[in-house]
């Protein structure tokens, strides 16, 4: 349940946003700000559902999601973390040159 609401959370905010920004819904849902929490969402799901799975193979399968979603959530957090460094980097290359 809380996987979904942070999905269901997340796509509420990023439809507000796109229609406070006036720009295309497709736009914000491709977005890190969207991308992040989806991916935990499907991550609580998947894991609850594969904890609650009786048959070996839907275990199995719950699991791979699980661990597709923990993927998707790692190359996420990496690609924000490289942004906030360039940003330092620029910000301290600008500040240098003033």
């Amino acid at each position: 349940m809380l996987g979904a609401a942070v999905i269901l959370a997340a796509f509420g905010f990023s439809c507000y946003e796109a229609e406070r920004q006036a720009e295309p819904l497709r736009t914000r849902l491709s977005a890190q700000g969207f991308q992040l929490p989806l991916a935990m969402g499907m991550f609580l799901i998947s894991l609850g559902a594969a904890l609650l799975a009786s048959p070996w193979w839907e275990r199995l399968l719950w699991g791979l999601l699980c661990l597709a979603s923990i993927g998707q959530l790692w190359t996420g957090w990496r690609r924000t973390e490289r942004r906030r460094t360039e940003r330092r980097r620029t910000e301290r290359s600008s500040q240098r040159e003033e």
